[in-house]
């Protein structure tokens, strides 16, 4: 007969097996990258800098809802920058401020689609990220099919030891609802959004 010992053996034993077992099956699990950031992807994209180009850079914009500022920046006081990559027909431009609160505290991203350096279009897809550092919230689009623009553009190039590369980028962005919080109740609704910035074309 067994001893009374040999049950409790054999259940330690189970159990050891079972760490193991779970322990490598964690391990040779694949790594799930974490959520993007979209504040950190947009200062990666394009560093902002003083928006004075030729002719001075602008973003005027009304915000409504959750964050609730009338946006008129212009030259110095208003840090912008963009990238265009030429492949995707797309540009990324990027515009920073003090919404006066004190500090550059509101970041507005716009990722938009079908875009050719020289070109005036209407309605294009447009991708919207506007970011409020001072409470750390995230509002957007989150993709394409809510917001669009109309733009006209011309290149910078000799003027002000401006690189040939480098594009003034103008427009107008409308959205057909507010723009919900990433990770957040809030929203955002902008009116009479019209900008003029730079683009580096990749």
């Amino acid at each position: 007969m067994f001893s009374d010992r040999a049950p409790r053996q054999l259940v330690n034993l189970f159990g050891v097996l079972t760490v193991i077992a779970l322990g490598m099956w964690f391990f040779f699990q694949p790594v799930v990258q974490q959520e993007s950031n979209p504040l950190l992807e947009a200062l990666e994209a394009s560093a902002p800098l003083p928006c004075t180009l030729d002719q001075a850079g602008y973003f005027d914009a009304r915000l409504y809802g959750s964050l609730q500022q009338n946006l008129n920046l212009k030259g110095d006081a208003l840090l912008c920058n963009g990238s265009y990559q030429s492949l995707e027909q797309r540009v990324r431009l990027v515009f920073t401020g003090d919404s006066g609160t004190g500090g550059a505290d509101i970041t507005v991203v716009l990722g938009i689609s079908r875009f050719i350096p020289g070109q005036a279009a209407t309605e294009l897809d447009t991708n919207v990220t506007v970011m409020d550092a001072a409470q750390s919230r995230f509002f957007g689009s989150q993709g394409y099919g809510r917001c669009w623009t109309d733009i006209n553009s011309a290149p910078l190039g000799g003027s002000g030891g401006q690189q040939k590369n480098v594009w003034r980028v103008s427009g107008e962005t409308y959205c057909s609802g507010a723009l919900p919080q990433i990770s957040g109740q809030g929203s955002v609704t902008i009116g009479d959004l019209s900008f003029s910035g730079r683009a580096v074309a990749e």
